[in-house]
This record gives C-alpha cells, sequence and structure tokens, in this order.
C-alpha cells in the first residue's frame, strides 16, 4: 500500500535476494500521489472541496441525525481524481465503504462505474439515497469544471 509523500513519485528498493526474480537493483514504483498545500505555507491549494445531497428514506438509523445524506469529497484539480471522500452514514463501517469505493477515481472519466458498483455491492437502505447523492455531487463537479478558465 503506498504511502503519501506529499506530491512525489518515489520508489523503494525491492526485497534483498533474489526471492521472485527480484536483484537488490530492481525498484518497484510505489504511487504517485497528490499534494494538499495549506493557504498558510503561502501556495494554493491542488484540491478542491465538493458535496452532494440526497433525501433518506424514513426508517433509517442516519435519518434520527441527519435529514440529508452527503457525500463530500476532496478532489485533485488536475485530474479530476477524488482524494479523500466522506459521507453522513450512520456506521462507521458504511461510511468506510463509501470512502474507499470513491477515493482513486476519476470524476472526469464519470460516474456510471461507482454506481454500477454501489448497485452490486450495497444493499443498505440508503442505496437510492447513495446513488442520488453521488449524482449530486458529480453534477457539482460539472458545474466547477465549466467555470474553471
Amino acid at each position: 500500500m503506498p504511502s503519501l509523500l506529499g506530491g512525489r513519485l518515489f520508489l523503494l528498493p525491492a526485497k534483498r535476494g533474489r526471492e521472485n526474480g527480484c536483484t537488490p537493483r530492481n525498484k518497484i514504483i510505489v504511487g504517485i500521489t497528490a499534494t494538499r498545500k495549506t493557504r498558510k505555507e503561502g501556495k494554493r491549494m491542488k484540491t478542491q472541496f465538493i458535496a452532494g445531497h440526497a433525501r433518506l428514506p424514513a426508517g433509517m438509523a442516519a435519518k434520527s441525525l441527519y435529514d440529508t445524506l452527503t457525500i463530500t469529497a476532496e478532489i485533485d484539480k488536475k485530474y479530476g481524481v477524488i482524494v479523500e471522500a466522506s459521507c453522513t452514514l450512520a456506521t462507521e463501517h458504511g461510511r468506510d465503504y463509501v470512502a474507499r469505493l470513491l477515493r482513486g477515481h476519476s470524476l472526469r472519466d464519470g460516474i456510471d462505474e461507482l454506481l454500477a458498483e454501489l448497485d452490486e455491492g450495497y444493499l443498505g437502505k440508503a442505496h437510492s439515497a447513495l446513488c442520488a447523492a453521488l449524482k449530486d455531487l458529480y453534477k457539482q463537479y460539472c458545474k466547477m469544471e465549466e467555470k474553471e478558465p
């Protein structure tokens, strides 16, 4: 699993010895990460924050806390990739599932693949609200992209 090291491509040496055909000189590309800068550092942030909302169905645990389901996402400005995501589902497990589903997906590719994965993998009562909130989030992203010069 790659570590987050602000905006750099980084390499780690392969295992020592000849296991799996690796020699000490081989390198493994671990990952490319997004950089997040704060205004305090005097640099512009390279990500944007957007949210999508939908009404929750009656009889849900989260309905007692919130009237609407919200999905929030931090998106890389350059590539449209979701860096972090969260939602207002009642259980930590549900929130984690949605975050893992969204993280790493580029909104430039649309959301059909994400909706298909939700249809196949999320069988809870909030399914329709999650799909509607995701569609609203994508709509907000498209509006944001239109405004960009």
